[in-house]
């Protein structure tokens, strides 16, 4: 965020966030949001993980940069447009990998729904529950970084980045599809996909999900966000425990990867309209 509201209109919004929590936290305990099943829905060993977070790393850190490096200066006018467009091209490629990786090992995580506007109105339900919790986590951290630190100002490195692409339709329509399709795709293959189900195979459901859940969070880590990964790392770990819990009571990756792509979908929204007004 670029600037910071009064402390008089956060308290506000805080008390608003609460009530809208303790509403949700009794719709999840009426519905039993957090009754996860324990049954194993893949079955995904050390190797499995490996191999995945090893290709997405060695792209991300060796391959990518230095690509970018060789070709910046000659391929594409706008540096804005050749981040944004390596950026589509990488996330395809690392979710094209894993992908072939499960068809190849037969690893199936997208159980089809038996009507996908169903699942929609279910996805769209679970979202109303949860994002008045996420807010508040965030708007809590962020009213406690204020008082006790006098942080009244940061920028997500994702916002700001958002933002460089405003004026540029090439370098925006590759940034929108990149976080709200490939994003959500990628991440819920590597962390609820593989990840989760890994841990629940060794440790069982609940501490998978946490686990799961809080690596999600610290992946978003940005040195550059500074005090700003507080709020994020906190809120994100709620959310990721959330999407993990959502995917094991659905046994399918489709209910947690439309929950998130239609959450990045949101805040994307929120960045290109309110922010920028």
């Amino acid at each position: 965020m670029d600037t910071f509201p009064p402390f008089n209109q956060q308290l506000l919004w805080i008390a608003i966030l609460s009530i809208l929590s303790i509403l949700a936290l009794k719709v999840i305990k009426k519905k039993n949001l957090l009754a996860i099943p324990s049954t194993t829905i893949a079955s995904i060993n050390l190797k499995d993980v490996i191999y995945n977070f090893g290709f997405y790393l060695v792209l991300s850190i060796a391959v990518v940069p230095l690509v970018f490096a060789l070709v910046k200066n000659t391929y594409i006018k706008s540096p804005i447009e050749t981040i944004s467009l390596f950026q589509l091209f990488f996330m395809t490629l690392v979710s094209g990998f894993i992908l072939c990786y499960l068809k190849i090992k037969k690893i199936v995580l997208f159980k089809k729904p038996a009507s996908f506007g169903e699942a929609f109105i279910k996805v769209l339900l679970y979202l109303i529950v949860i994002f008045p919790i996420v807010s508040l986590i965030g708007q809590l951290c962020d009213t406690y970084l204020y008082l006790a630190y006098d942080v009244r100002g940061y920028e997500q490195l994702a916002v700001t980045y958002l933002k460089k692409t405003i004026h540029n339709p090439l370098a925006l329509g590759a940034s929108v599809i990149s976080i709200v399709i490939l994003a959500p795709l990628t991440e819920e293959l590597l962390f609820r996909g593989l990840l989760l189900n890994f841990f629940q195979n060794r440790f069982g459901s609940w501490p998978a999900v946490f686990i799961s859940g809080i690596l999600f969070a610290l992946f978003h880590y940005s040195h550059s966000q500074g005090f700003g990964n507080v709020s994020l790392l906190c809120a994100l770990s709620f959310f990721g425990v959330m999407l993990g819990a959502f995917y094991l009571m659905t046994a399918s990756l489709i209910y947690p990867m439309m929950l998130h792509a239609i959450f990045n979908l949101l805040s994307t929204l929120r960045i290109l309209f309110l922010e920028n007004s």
